[in-house]
């Protein structure tokens, strides 16, 4: 049976050289049946009054006459030779039997086998065919979803142009500039070649590639078109004389590009069928995100600096991040349910109570030695074994069983920030400060920060995340090592 990705093989049938085609036409070796006359007008050009018909005759000959050929025509009628017989031998044996009228029909013994193959194929090829309409509808629905699926014009040019034009610019499979009278721009689209001549096969539609990454423009008013691609030049002057505009257009750029290899068309591609909707999986929010958070460039008074945020693997159903706001850089701990992270709120409150050493950290690096692993402390699984041991000690019993975490079907990620302030004295926000990200798809490609209190500017900041790359580009620091 056919993977998601194949369509099903036509059936093959095979007996003693024979095959039947969809047509029901039989063939052996792929040669069809010559009928017994036109056979022996090509052994006999000779027959012929006109040269020009004979010359015709040998020139068909010539190129029909092989030993593959003579040996499929003596199959055919049910004349048998040897398989090791020469050209030369089948050539004479099959020229006497169409001499002797031995072609001029078919053997009964070849028609009653052709007979009964005639009946077994149409069995094999009537499931095929049930087979091909099924393939053919999942196969839509697959195309439907990830086309579904793209939420910009780029990205769903980049899914299928056809279908993209039928989209926007027709209605029953004709032009109609009343679809989308307005010019679309195709931000992140690679493929303008193709799709211009896809365009030019549309009476009225026009393209132009502006700005500085030469975006395609595409509408069917082209005065609108020049119009708007002078703007788009004009904002990437302006951008050029504003480095901090560059720098994000350039990272957005990124994200936008980043974000049409993800919702690429796939069916054409292999991508498998649209699943059942699952718990999100926090492993996709790992890989390096552009942040931006008005809050944060109206406090900073170094605007120029590019937010970032590099999500890490962590452990224990964690993951680990390096967070750069410019004026603050450290370190997050994020998981999909806030009991994860609630240990870090008890650490910090024994440090603030007893001015206890903060021993604690976050797991260890692969390359630590066994004596450095003792200097860093216990990791994460064994802090909150060693507070359920003393829970235990304390209580004289063993704590209630707590119940299993349900997957979440939201996007909502908890975190814990530490941080440093990026000025010379480096002073440490050594207080674990919550917040939470709610992602805007399961592909993890965008979302929507908020932290409950963010150092030195106030309450309830929001910030926004676009991601970049799939691979982080920084690597975290110690969560101990950010204390004064």
């Amino acid at each position: 049976m056919a993977t998601a990705g194949e369509q099903p093989e036509p059936p093959v049938l095979e007996r003693d050289g024979f095959r039947p085609g969809q047509d029901m036409r039989f063939t052996v070796n792929g040669i069809d049946r010559m009928g017994g006359q036109k056979m022996a007008e090509l052994f006999h050009p000779e027959n012929f009054r006109s040269r020009r018909d004979r010359e015709r005759t040998m020139d068909e000959a010539y190129a029909l006459f092989s030993k593959p050929w003579f040996s499929a025509q003596l199959t055919h009628y049910g004349i048998k030779f040897s398989a090791k017989a020469a050209k030369g031998r089948l050539w004479d044996m099959l020229e006497k039997s169409v001499d002797l009228g031995k072609c001029n029909s078919v053997p009964e013994p070849v028609l009653r086998m052709e007979q009964s193959m005639r009946r077994d194929y149409k069995i094999v090829l009537r499931k095929w065919e049930a087979d091909v309409r099924a393939w053919d509808a999942a196969e839509k629905r697959r195309e439907d979803e990830a086309f579904a699926e793209c939420t910009t014009p780029g990205q769903k040019a980049n899914c299928d142009m056809k279908r993209f034009l039928h989209h926007y610019f027709m209605t029953n499979g004709r032009p109609d500039p009343t679809r989308t009278p307005k010019p679309l721009v195709l931000h992140g689209f690679t493929k303008q070649s193709v799709l211009q001549v896809l365009v030019e096969q549309v009476p009225g539609l026009h393209t132009i590639e502006a700005g500085p990454q030469r975006t395609l423009c595409i509408g069917w008013d082209a005065p609108s078109l020049m119009s708007l691609a002078f703007q788009m030049d004009g904002h990437a002057v302006q951008a050029k004389n504003n480095p901090q505009d560059t720098t994000w257009e350039e990272a957005m750029e990124s994200h936008r590009r980043y974000v049409s290899q993800q919702t690429k068309g796939t069916t054409k591609n292999g991508k498998p069928a649209k699943a059942a909707r699952q718990p999100f999986d926090l492993e996709r929010c790992q890989g390096s995100y552009v942040l931006k958070c008005k809050a944060v460039g109206d406090f900073d008074v170094d605007q120029n600096t590019l937010l970032t945020l590099d999500i890490s693997t962590g452990k224990d159903g964690t993951l680990v991040a390096a967070h750069d706001f410019g004026f603050l850089e450290g370190t997050m701990i994020l998981a999909l349910a806030e009991e994860k992270l609630s240990f870090l709120d008890e650490i910090d409150g024994k440090q603030d109570s007893d001015e206890e050493e903060d021993t604690y950290d976050y797991g260890f690096n692969d390359c630590d030695s066994e004596d450095d692993r003792r200097k860093k402390g216990p990791s994460l699984a064994q802090v909150v074994a060693a507070e359920k041991r003393k829970a235990k000690s304390t209580n004289g019993s063993a704590p209630a069983k707590k119940k299993r975490l349900i997957p979440s079907f939201s996007r909502r990620v908890y975190y814990r920030m530490r941080g440093r302030e990026t000025g010379e004295e480096g002073t440490c926000w050594d207080t674990a400060e919550a917040g939470h990200l709610d992602f805007l798809s399961d592909l993890g490609t965008e979302f929507v920060g908020l932290a409950y209190a963010f150092p030195y500017i106030g309450r309830n900041v929001e910030f926004r995340g676009y991601k970049i790359f799939d691979v982080p580009q920084k690597k975290p620091q110690r969560w101990s090592s950010l204390v004064d």
